[in-house]
Parts: structure tokens; C-alpha cells; sequence
């Protein structure tokens, strides 16, 4: 993704997010909630675990589930497309060592001592 669509994408995506909540929370059934919240349980016991790809795949769900929670086809094709570039983006937000500046992406501060490295 280069500099050009990143700005784009953060720039679009609150309007499409915004509007997606908006409907779901109108439009959503029981079960659709009860799915969400299995989603979000998976999502914290991932983060927990320092899983990077099953973290960024599960916040992937949880904004899939709310976009058809939402109920409107115009809107989540749109946020289909944006998740793409979300779950890619996800992938160095939920990877603790991309903050500390270990790894091939390493280039953060470094707040603690890396425990899978010698940081």
C-alpha cells in the first residue's frame, strides 16, 4: 500500500464506519449480537495469546459481522473492500514487536526489554 490509498483509507474509513455502526445498530437481529460477542471473546483470548494473525483475522470478523448486522449492500461492499487493506494494516498494529522495534519491521521506540529477542 503506498503513502497516496493509506491516506485515502484513513480518510474514508470513519465515514464507512460510521454509517455501518449507525445501520447495525438499527438493523441488527439477537443472534447477530450473540455472534459479535463470540467473535470479541475469541478476538481478547488472541490478543492475549500474542497471536498476530488470528488477531488481525478475528478484528476482521468482528467489522464483517457488523457490516452485515447493517444490512445494506451498497455499505458493505464498500467495507469488504476496505477490511482488505484493514486486516493487511493489522497485521504490524497487533504485533507487539513492530512497537518495540524488533523484527523486519522493527523501527519503533523501544518502551521495555523484547522477551523473543535480545532487545
Amino acid at each position: 500500500m503506498d503513502l497516496a490509498t493509506l491516506r485515502v483509507f484513513f480518510q474514508t474509513a470513519p465515514f464507512i464506519d460510521r454509517a455501518i455502526a449507525r445501520q447495525a445498530a438499527e438493523n441488527r437481529t439477537s443472534r447477530q449480537i450473540a455472534a459479535l460477542k463470540d467473535i470479541q471473546v475469541a478476538f481478547a483470548a488472541a490478543t492475549r495469546a500474542r497471536d498476530v494473525s488470528q488477531s488481525a483475522l478475528l478484528n476482521h470478523q468482528f467489522h464483517e459481522q457488523i457490516g452485515e448486522m447493517a444490512q445494506n449492500p451498497y455499505l458493505f461492499a464498500g467495507l469488504k473492500r476496505m477490511l482488505i487493506d484493514h486486516t493487511r494494516l493489522s497485521q504490524t498494529f497487533f504485533n507487539p514487536q513492530s512497537l518495540l522495534g524488533c523484527g523486519p519491521r522493527g523501527q519503533g521506540y523501544r518502551p521495555t526489554r523484547c522477551n523473543d529477542c535480545s532487545h
